[in-house]
């Protein structure tokens, strides 16, 4: 049998695994094949990318999507968030709807950002600073100056009101 669906597989992951929402583990029930399939070892590996996944009834899934399913008992959101940036940490308090831009607004900050400040950078006018939003496609800027405390002031006043906002 071929599992497509989210409400198909939760009735068939529920006799492959346990998952323990307080810290995010999978648990084998029954051994299987592969050397790594044994009854109470854990389940899932971790991918390149970050994110833990499991093979259940041949089809790769993503831990989170199935900690989403075995929790609430319904399909999982499009995006699901990790709140503490760890992909691998599938606890359900770690796991939020990432809809309307809360995923991306909780991104790391990239590796090439001079001041290791999401949403500030040297603007084009020398010595000016600019604060910034990019999300969903769209720019906002935030501030315009050359102090690059008040930019800075004022892209974390902008996150403490959206973050605010989605609570």
């Amino acid at each position: 049998m071929s599992i497509t669906t989210y409400s198909e597989l939760k009735a068939a992951i529920a006799n492959h695994v346990v998952y323990d929402a307080i810290d995010g583990s999978f648990i084998w029930k029954k051994s299987g094949a592969g050397r790594f399939k044994r009854a109470g070892s854990p389940a899932g590996s971790l991918r390149p990318d970050g994110y833990v996944s499991l093979c259940v009834e041949g089809k790769q899934w993503l831990a989170h999507r199935l900690a989403w399913v075995l929790h609430y008992g319904e399909d999982p959101p499009k995006i699901i968030d990790h709140i503490n940036k760890n992909k691998s940490d599938n606890s359900i308090a770690n796991l939020r709807n990432g809809g309307a831009g809360v995923n991306e607004l909780n991104a790391k900050v990239h590796k090439r950002s001079p001041f290791s400040i999401s949403g500030v950078r040297k603007a084009s006018k020398l010595g000016h600073y600019q604060a910034y939003v990019a999300r969903r496609g769209k720019f906002q800027s935030l501030y315009h100056g050359p102090d690059f405390f008040e930019a800075c002031c004022a892209r974390k006043s902008w996150d403490a009101r959206f973050w605010e906002s989605v609570k």
